[in-house]
């Protein structure tokens, strides 16, 4: 079963006195270029490699994010082309909404796409690890990020 990454992010960045809409600012680069890096910052999930093996192996992967709105969950995804552990390339600082800069492209983990997002259905998703349905784990946890596969 192949397994997909799952990252939370705010729906809104605050940069001093702006907000940036994150999804927006993403949808934004990926239309203008034709594809979007989108970081993670803190430390990588060990099961990365997994995840750059399935790509390897042409197995269709996916990059989804969870935002919270109206104390409700809401995800997006999009099929991940490359994923790099490590700083930023001059590749990727190029192909990331601007506020990036603000934050000295300071993660060690990046996933471009290529590809629009699409709505995701948390329902049929549950945490690689342990099976559990993705709505509960998300509900009683903070965990930044997870290896999910969708439910058979």
């Amino acid at each position: 079963m192949a397994l997909n990454y799952l990252m939370r992010i705010p729906l809104l960045t605050r940069l001093g006195s702006h907000s940036i809409n994150t999804v927006e600012a993403h949808a934004r680069v990926l239309e203008e270029l034709g594809h979007v890096s989108i970081a993670k910052f803190g430390a990588p999930n060990p099961l990365v490699e997994k995840l750059q093996q399935q790509l390897t192996e042409g197995t269709p992967t996916y990059l989804i994010l969870v935002y919270r709105k109206a104390k409700e969950f809401h995800a997006i995804q999009a099929r991940i082309g490359a994923i790099r552990v490590g700083s930023a390339t001059e590749p990727i600082r190029s192909s990331v909404p601007e506020y990036y800069a603000s934050l000295s492209y300071a993660a060690s983990l990046w996933f471009t796409i290529q590809a629009p997002f699409e709505k995701s259905d948390l329902t049929k998703l549950r945490l690689a690890s342990n099976k559990k349905p993705i709505l509960k784990v998300l509900a009683s946890t903070r965990t930044p990020a997870m290896i999910v596969e969708t439910l058979p």
